[in-house]
């Protein structure tokens, strides 16, 4: 059975527990007092390592969900591959047939700072 994520309040209950808090370990580690908080929503390895040195347990356990064992490592899950431009454009063939939806697009001039 696989154990559920500690719920956000958990956690801020835990640190006051220790008596500090959410904002005293951000600030302690050198950040703004809210930047942990971030970690809390999302995966931030630092910031999960962070508060969980702070409550004496690894980041495995507060948020299992954004680990799985492999061997004897731990990975991210969610890990997406990076590509270079270059790969992406090696891809594209721009003489492929197109509809006109798909057309309109690519010909439609860009909206905000997408150009390159």
């Amino acid at each position: 059975m696989m154990q559920q994520d500690w719920q956000p309040a958990d956690i801020i209950a835990a640190l006051k527990k220790r008596g500090t808090s959410l904002a005293a370990v951000s600030r302690k580690a050198g950040l703004a007092s809210g930047t942990l908080a971030n970690a809390l929503r999302s995966h931030w390895p630092k910031g999960e390592r962070l508060i969980a040195e702070a409550l004496s347990v690894s980041p495995e356990q507060i948020w299992p969900s954004r680990y799985r064992q492999t061997d004897s490592t731990v990975s991210d899950p969610r890990h997406r591959p990076h590509y270079f431009l270059a790969e992406l454009l090696a891809q594209c063939d721009p003489f492929a047939e197109t509809n006109n939806d798909e057309r309109e697009w690519v010909d439609a001039p860009a909206a905000g700072k997408e150009i390159l």
